[in-house]
């Protein structure tokens, strides 16, 4: 089990630092959590504090300070890179 949760975070930090270079990936993997009924735009929230630890990497939102809590639409208006990856990344992958 201890391998297969680092084996999830490599994998989720590897997303993190290409997801970051490359914005479309937000709107790709949002429609598909969207499709796959594992987030609901207007219900689901999120609280953007700025920067979330994962292992011994912080990754930071685009604006300092966060967006504080926001619908996954407003996730999506915001351009939230934290919104967007942590729910739909963990949802893929921790609860499959």
């Amino acid at each position: 089990m201890a391998k297969y949760l680092r084996n999830i975070i490599n994998i989720f930090l590897f997303y993190l630092s290409c997801h970051k270079m490359v914005g479309t990936f937000k709107i790709i993997t949002l429609a598909a959590s969207i499709e796959e009924k594992t987030v609901d735009l207007d219900k689901d929230t999120f609280y953007d504090g700025g920067s979330i630890q994962v292992e011994n990497a912080r990754i930071r939102c685009w604006k300092a300070g966060g967006h504080g809590a926001q619908t996954y639409l407003q996730v999506v208006e915001n351009s939230c890179n934290l919104g967007v990856t942590t729910r739909t990344f963990l949802s893929f992958f921790i609860t499959t």
